[in-house]
């Protein structure tokens, strides 16, 4: 067993399976003392299981089992992704290609379409939650940690989830304005955060940046600037550019309607071309 990450609230093992001899990784939660800190750790641990059974699709990592080990820790496993979150790459070698960041946010599209069919909002979409993964013929795009997501067919109504010391839970540099305001989120949430991140892998930082209160009320209230205005020399093209703002427009209303809308749209733009080439037939 080999430990592959640790945060806050639980640690990532690399594991093998021995019934199917398949590498999966491992998600422990650590037991801490503080039981409201702890309730809501094992709050989102138990959402994370409930949506990812619920979702299929190549560009997640789904979940195989669950349950408590004998010291009485929660764990999970989960598919194995060899591969640098998006974050990991921004930091490496800064923007990404045009080309690259069209084929990340078509698969992204793709992948929070069928979690919104499934009546599932991921709630915190960001680079660190985002691996590209090596394909035979390319590259691949997972997303995982639903411990945030919303199941929308729910009955239990949620306002803004707060960890145990107040703190807003999530990530405010790619909190939609409706989080920001402790509105109910829906499908289109995760769009307003894939603005964000395409934002971002364009340019090398988030649209809104500076303390918390800084960055709510910019999401709430402030216009969000044009990618290629930021990096002129980017060379980004204007079909991007209204493309990433449509994704970033205030009112829910005016943003892509569904994932599905905004994988077209991303499909249209001059240059794209899909991170995977189809096999050569023989």
């Amino acid at each position: 067993m080999q430990l592959l990450g640790a945060g806050a609230v639980g640690e990532v093992y690399l594991v093998e399976n021995l019934q199917t001899r398949r590498l999966e990784a491992m998600k422990v939660l650590k037991q801490v003392a503080n039981q409201q800190a702890a309730a809501i750790a094992e709050g989102r641990f138990h959402r994370e299981v409930a949506v990812t059974t619920r979702l299929h699709h190549p560009n997640i990592v789904p979940t195989f089992a669950h349950g408590r080990l004998p010291n009485g820790q929660l764990y999970l496993t989960m598919e194995y992704i060899e591969g640098p979150s998006l974050n990991q790459l921004l930091h490496q070698r800064g923007p990404l290609p045009i080309v690259v960041v069209l084929g990340i946010l078509a698969e992204c599209a793709d992948a929070i379409f069928h979690a919104h069919q499934q009546q599932v909002v991921h709630r915190d979409i960001k680079p660190h939650n985002i691996i590209l993964a090596d394909h035979p013929h390319g590259k691949l795009i997972k997303i995982l940690d639903f411990g945030m997501a919303k199941i929308l067919d729910e009955k239990a109504q949620e306002g803004m989830v707060l960890s145990a010391d107040g703190a807003v839970f999530g990530t405010p540099q790619y909190m939609s304005p409706e989080q920001c305001s402790g509105k109910p989120p829906d499908w289109r949430t995760d769009i307003y955060a894939l603005g964000c991140v395409a934002f971002e892998l364009l340019v090398g930082e988030p649209p809104f940046k500076g303390v918390l209160a800084q960055l709510f009320v910019a999401h709430v209230k402030k216009p969000a600037p044009l990618a290629s205005q930021v990096d002129p020399e980017a060379k980004i093209p204007p079909e991007l550019d209204a493309l990433i703002a449509k994704c970033l427009a205030k009112p829910v209303e005016q943003r892509f309607q569904s994932g599905a809308e905004l994988c077209g749209a991303v499909q249209g733009v001059p240059g794209y071309r899909p991170l995977r080439r189809p096999p050569l037939m023989g």
